[in-house]
């Protein structure tokens, strides 16, 4: 599986263009990439977008560890996605989100805060798991697709505690958003209606998306 099939797949979900091709970002070395990441609490992971901003430039490299790409080809999950390559998907999915997002708002030239690009790549991670296996003729239940990527997570020990509390909002404010989903779009004949929706979603940034999450919920 190549990264740049879940570039095609998220650009067409929210409709947008990107001319980047994340393939040629990709870093897959974990040992080249902890010699890169100087950041402060720098930690090992199976997935990381590394960005660094000088002199008015953004500069982009995604590592996904080779283990894990390797491991993607062999049980491709755009052919088949079950459970033996979910976690894998996600991992990869998680990596595409990341870059997508980044040089979408840095084109437009728009600031990204962190929790905002937690929050969406578990977005990304709900509505491409569902379209996947909707396509695939072998749709989860919702209740149990809900619960696979929001209530069965476990998080590195290594986090550090701002961190800890920044992807334990993102988690539960996509859930809440994606419940929305589920209740209100799914299982519709057209699918126009979750698009439109999802595409509102993604042009926000993080004070509206979580407006909007609070409103789903009364």
């Amino acid at each position: 599986m190549q990264l740049r099939h879940l570039q095609r797949l998220l650009q067409g979900l929210y409709n947008i263009q990107v001319e980047l091709k994340v393939d040629d970002f990709l870093l897959t070395d974990p040992e080249l990439v902890a010699q890169l990441d100087t950041s402060f609490q720098a930690r090992q992971c199976e997935e990381k977008l590394l960005v660094l901003e000088e002199d008015g430039q953004l500069n982009l490299s995604l590592f996904i560890n080779s283990v894990v790409l390797e491991r993607l080809s062999a049980d491709n999950p755009c052919t088949t996605l079950h459970d033996a390559n979910l976690a894998d998907f996600c991992t990869a999915l998680e990596g595409v989100s990341h870059f997508l997002y980044l040089t979408h708002r840095a084109l437009q030239d728009r600031p990204v805060t962190l929790l905002e690009l937690e929050l969406q790549a578990e977005v990304d991670k709900y509505v491409s798991v569902h379209a996947i296996v909707t396509a695939q003729g072998a749709a989860l239940a919702p209740r149990v697709l809900l619960r696979r990527l929001f209530q069965d997570v476990r998080y590195d020990e290594q986090l550090a505690v701002t961190e800890l509390l920044r992807y334990g909002h993102a988690n539960d404010y996509a859930s809440h958003y994606c419940h929305h989903l589920e209740t209100s779009f799914l299982g519709l004949q057209s699918p126009d209606a979750l698009h439109q929706e999802i595409r509102i979603f993604y042009e926000l940034n993080k004070q509206e998306k979580i407006r909007r999450i609070d409103a789903a919920k009364c």
